[in-house]
């Protein structure tokens, strides 16, 4: 039996999501974000700063104890807990990762692959937009 009064996968996600976004711009530096084409907001998180988290950066200095493949272990949670926010906020209505039957590792990592592939000028973008075109893209959902 679930308890009702128990926050939802969707919104431990989401809350991730938003500490990730909260915290990023202390872990890369104080310079200014690049608007995205879209709307002319700035990102809170660009695509090249989930990319530098991606590649075993955390979040957030680590204590001086911790050591590097313990830093490692901890960005790549923290870039999971990004992506599944995304992934949740749209599966089964804008792509549906969900029907692939992929297990989560396999999903993030050729998300991160097509990010990766983007050319240079889509870095300061908006990740979580360009982590739903991805998806998008690789997960469509039926046509009804």
């Amino acid at each position: 039996m679930t308890n009702p009064s128990a926050p939802s996968r969707l919104h431990l996600s989401a809350l991730a999501a938003l500490l990730f976004a909260s915290a990023g711009c202390r872990a890369v530096g104080d310079a200014p974000l690049a608007a995205t084409p879209a709307d002319a907001t700035p990102a809170r998180v660009s695509v090249e700063r989930l990319l530098f988290h991606a590649d075993g950066n955390p979040l957030t200095p680590a204590p001086p104890g911790w050591t590097q493949p313990v830093r490692e272990a901890v960005a790549r949670d923290q870039v999971r807990m990004f992506l599944a926010a995304v992934i949740d906020a749209g599966d089964g209505r804008d792509w549906c990762v969900a029907r692939s039957g992929l297990p989560p590792h396999e999903v993030d990592h050729q998300i991160l692959l097509d990010l990766r592939a983007k050319p240079g000028a889509a870095a300061h973008d908006n990740a979580a937009r360009a982590v739903g075109a991805a998806l998008a893209q690789r997960f469509p959902c039926p046509r009804r």
